[in-house]
């Protein structure tokens, strides 16, 4: 299992982080917490929740994040 402590030293070591958040009030709030506090990352909303499928590749090819983030919280 992945700690809120861990998470925060993937996002925080991370130049580029992808972050993929549900297309909900929660999904988004997580993200802005996210950016607010680490000031970098770029938001991929989910509208195939809970899992993420084939067609989110594009996106990962598109930025070529050195890290992506599934909203876990």
């Amino acid at each position: 299992m992945i700690t809120l402590e861990k998470i925060h030293e993937l996002i925080e070591k991370s130049q580029n982080p992808l972050i993929f958040f549900d297309d909900d009030p929660d999904g988004l709030c997580s993200y802005l917490q996210i950016k607010k506090h680490f000031r970098k990352g770029y938001p991929v909303v989910i509208k195939s929740s809970p899992e993420l499928n084939i067609s989110y590749l594009k996106k990962i090819k598109e930025y070529s994040p050195d890290r992506y983030c599934r909203r876990i919280l």
